[in-house]
């Protein structure tokens, strides 16, 4: 079998489970207890939870530019786990270097926090740590698991 994941982090807790691929800080599977699985892969493995920054679509500064950003073709760094009874929380972190410079001239730090007690939650924050000032457009782009009927 091949894979298509960088490395998987998992937490899991009475409320359920979720995993994360740290390419791209993407939510790949998340089964809340006694409940089905709430997004979609394909057998290529694309789908789950990707996220776009610091641009959405096509909208990236050149027309060569990557759909969705870059953050979301970059390996992030597990910088923290949490775990209070049944609230878990992985916080990821992908800084500037000299790839994402040349797609995106700026200094930054992107952190990815993904939240599961009673429900999932994954909040993204861009911080600019340079001294010029940079426009983003970001989304979370989820792929639903639904029925075929």
């Amino acid at each position: 079998m091949i894979s298509f994941f960088a490395a998987i982090v998992a937490m899991t807790n009475m409320c359920g489970v979720v995993s994360v691929d740290t390419h791209g800080a993407r939510v790949i599977s998340y089964i809340p207890e006694g409940g089905e699985e709430v997004f979609f892969v394909s057998e290529t493995g694309t789908g789950g939870m990707p996220l776009c920054w610091p641009w959405f679509a096509g909208n990236g500064p050149s027309k060569d530019s990557r759909r969705h950003g870059i953050a979301r073709y970059k390996d992030f760094e597990v910088v923290g786990t949490e775990r209070i009874g049944n609230d878990s929380t992985l916080t990821l972190q992908l800084k500037s270097d000299d790839e994402t410079r040349r797609l995106f001239p700026h200094e930054f730090t992107l952190t990815v926090k993904v939240r599961m007690n009673d429900r999932l939650t994954v909040s993204m924050t861009g911080e600019n740590t340079g001294k010029e000032p940079f426009a983003v457009t970001e989304a979370f782009h989820p792929y639903f698991a639904v029925s075929d009927s």
